[in-house]
């Protein structure tokens, strides 16, 4: 393989080989020892699906590749190590799969439609593992060849655009998206008609840009036609039929139109496992769209059978740990959290927990965050030693991970905080509560909410300790943000005149609290009236003082 000029690499549509322990070792040798920089490798590609293989690339990791045997893995993976180095290694292929899609590439002078096919693909290549500038200009090449020669409203010019215009959605490039989603929808609607399937077809792009746009009204407006028209033309059960009253629920749902987005996503989902069956993928993809739409609604009771239905079938369509397996599984017990039942949300989160950390490791930060969803229901049982023990792991391990100052380590701080103070370990607390103010004053600024709240949290730690005098000075510096940046009778800031004022009445300042509590006590009245938990807290508390007073 020293010797060689190239290696000839093939790539299937799913893109098998990426997987591959023995494959992804012969890639590497090219790369390291044939004939270095561009053309080591010489891809041949069939259908390749960008989105997969995009993926993949992002993914690669030959320590988690497959292998008939697991002695030659073990074999390989200790070669790389050896020498250079399992990073160097992957960088290594990386790179030259990208020199690779860019050297099948014609040059600039060369035109006809064997030219155009090999720029396309190779802008695939180049989508997939994620040079975006390069695909883009292969594709705009191609565009611009294909204008030339056959026209700008000809089907294989339209075809380059509609591909030119997908590429710069994904990017964001939005701006230089929507004149290409003109461009073809207007040519088609002149040469095909308005109710074409492809005609339909640039409806959905276009509404697709204008939604991303902010432009719902347009958006909308394109979106029902495209729905409508497939209905009439194509039937109900058509995929693209379904494929638009999908679309148009989702752009309902962006504007919070959840109540008419529901029967679209409804609609979908039935037709689908009437014509397809439960198993099939488009069918689980209704459903999981029809239960994040109730999610949002906050119907917990509907999306509950749902959820367990879809998660019957990702389990036996993915198996039991596989990530979209694990992200039913987390959804169902965030639904078990808001009906109460944290026993059945326990075992859910746990599994994720678990999923999650033999399929991506301890210290990953997905299998941090799931760990720090256990920690918290844990907590709401009452199994305060349990969370603990869980969230100083968690702790530690974004400490490692993501350094000291985080935000998700401070997040696992915060949760940590949350458990002592629930168990009543004020002593332990107390250091935790100092870090993360100071960490979030120096993250996000001493006036964020989140730094506030911090102040807040700490202050009511002294005070369970008695240490009146460092709580009041934290309380009095909060009540001063709070009324310069909320106003003098916000809810948050008269809160913080009633802690002020619990705190100077513990201290011994008696007659300070009651011209605190007092004033809290009006403007609750003033504000909320009389009857109002508010007001009646207040008003509780100013007896209480006036009370110890005699």
């Amino acid at each position: 393989m020293a010797d060689a000029e190239q290696t000839l690499c093939v790539l299937d549509r799913p893109g098998t080989c990426l997987n591959r322990a023995w494959w992804l070792y012969e890639a590497y040798l090219a790369a390291t020892l044939g004939k270095r920089g561009k053309g080591s490798l010489a891809l041949l590609c069939y259908g390749t699906d960008v989105r997969v293989l995009r993926s993949l690339f992002a993914s690669l990791d030959i320590t988690r590749a497959q292998a008939t045997r697991k002695e030659d893995l073990e074999r390989i993976v200790d070669d790389i190590r050896a020498s250079p180095g399992l990073e160097e290694a992957h960088t290594a292929v990386k790179d030259a799969f990208v020199e690779s899609a860019i050297s099948g590439a014609p040059d600039k002078h060369t035109k006809g439609e064997e030219a155009w096919r090999a720029m396309e693909r190779s802008s695939a290549l180049c989508q997939a593992f994620g040079h975006h500038a390069e695909a883009v200009a292969l594709l705009r090449r191609s565009v611009r060849g294909k204008e030339l020669a056959l026209g700008p409203d000809d089907a294989n010019t339209l075809s380059s655009v509609d591909a030119l215009a997908d590429v710069l959605f994904d990017q964001g490039e939005l701006d230089d998206c929507e004149p290409l989603c003109r461009w073809a929808l207007q040519s088609r609607e002149r040469t095909l008609g308005v109710d074409a399937p492809a005609t339909l077809s640039s409806v959905d792009s276009f509404a697709r840009v204008l939604a991303a746009q902010k432009n719902f009204e347009e958006a909308e407006v394109l979106q029902r036609r495209a729905s409508d028209s497939k209905q009439e033309t194509l039937g109900g059960a058509h995929p693209e039929t379904l494929r638009s009253a999908s679309l148009l629920g989702a752009l309902l749902q962006e504007q919070g139109n959840f109540v008419a987005a529901e029967p679209f996503f409804r609609r979908v989902r039935d037709t689908r496992s009437r014509v397809l069956g439960d198993q099939h993928p488009d069918t689980m993809e209704a459903e999981a769209e029809l239960a994040g739409c109730l999610l949002t609604q906050r119907k917990f009771d509907d999306a509950e059978p749902l959820l367990r239905k879809l998660l019957a079938s990702r389990e036996r369509a993915s198996g039991c740990d596989a990530s979209d397996t694990l992200a039913v599984v987390v959804q169902l017990g965030c639904v078990m959290v808001e009906l109460g039942r944290h026993g059945e949300a326990e075992v859910l989160l746990r599994r994720d927990m678990q999923g999650k950390h033999k399929a991506l490791g301890a210290h990953h930060a997905d299998t941090l965050r799931a760990g720090a969803a256990l920690a918290g229901v844990l907590t709401a049982q009452g199994k305060l030693d349990d969370a603990e023990s869980l969230l100083r792991r968690q702790l530690s391990s974004m400490q490692a991970a993501h350094g000291p100052d985080g935000p998700d380590t401070i997040a696992a701080l915060d949760a940590l905080l949350a458990v002592h103070k629930a168990q009543g370990k004020h002593a332990e607390a107390e250091p935790l509560a100092l870090r993360a103010v100071i960490s979030k004053q120096d993250a996000l600024g001493p006036s964020h909410e989140d730094t506030q709240r911090s102040v807040a949290r700490l202050a009511t730690i002294y005070e369970a300790q008695g240490k009146h005098q460092e709580a009041e000075r934290l309380l009095a510096q909060s009540l001063a943000h709070n009324e310069q940046v909320l106003g003098p009778e916000h809810e948050v800031t008269l809160k913080s005149v009633a802690s002020l004022a619990r705190v100077k009445h513990a201290g011994g300042k008696h007659a300070e609290a009651e011209h605190l509590t007092r004033r809290a006590l009006t403007a609750n009245r003033d504000r909320l009236g009389s009857d109002a938990p508010a007001t009646l807290e207040c008003a509780h508390q100013l007896a209480e003082l006036l009370i110890a007073q005699g």
